[in-house]
């Protein structure tokens, strides 16, 4: 019976190119839990800025919600509230 060699480190490792990062399809992109942890509110809150007139954005991939992270900033940065001006008395 011949014997099985034992494989070398050098057949171990993986070619050189997939040690380099690759770019995601969602790597800009949060689930509800996560943009939930992320703005520290519900994942209830975040259903309802979805039904919003001007809501949430979203895109639904392999049966769950993602929300693109530049899109939820500039989302609340539509919602800011500014104070009004002070008014002059009389």
């Amino acid at each position: 019976m011949a014997q099985l060699e034992e494989p070398t480190t050098s057949q171990l490792e993986e070619p050189t190119t997939s040690k380099l990062p690759r770019p995601g399809l969602l790597d800009d992109h949060l689930d509800r839990p996560g943009l939930a942890a992320d703005w520290h509110c519900s994942t209830r809150t975040i259903a309802r800025y979805e039904q919003l007139p001007d809501g949430l954005p979203y895109v639904i991939i392999g049966g769950r919600k993602w929300y693109p992270i530049q899109a939820a900033r500039d989302f609340m940065a539509r919602r800011l509230r500014r104070p009004n001006p002070v008014r002059k008395a009389g």
